[in-house]
């Protein structure tokens, strides 16, 4: 797995360059929860990828239910 830009709690801390195995390649939109980038797999498979703001992340709660709520592509 490729490191992520930045771990903190900073703005900069929202626009890593991998979420998890995806290289996010460009933003879509934007929210009260979060960002939705394009992102590529690494087999090179586009895809959508949300990325939480941090405030919500750190809720274990939150991470509960999303958890349920959202599939990861092949999971």
């Amino acid at each position: 797995m490729a490191p992520q830009r930045n771990a903190g709690a900073g703005p900069e801390a929202e626009l890593p360059e991998y979420a998890g195995h995806y290289r996010l390649e460009s933003c879509l939109g934007s929210g009260g929860m979060g960002v939705v980038h394009l992102a590529r797999s690494t087999s090179g498979m586009k895809l959508a990828v949300k990325v939480v703001h941090a405030e919500f992340a750190k809720d274990p709660e939150f991470r509960g239910v999303s958890g349920r709520r959202w599939e990861r592509p092949g999971g």
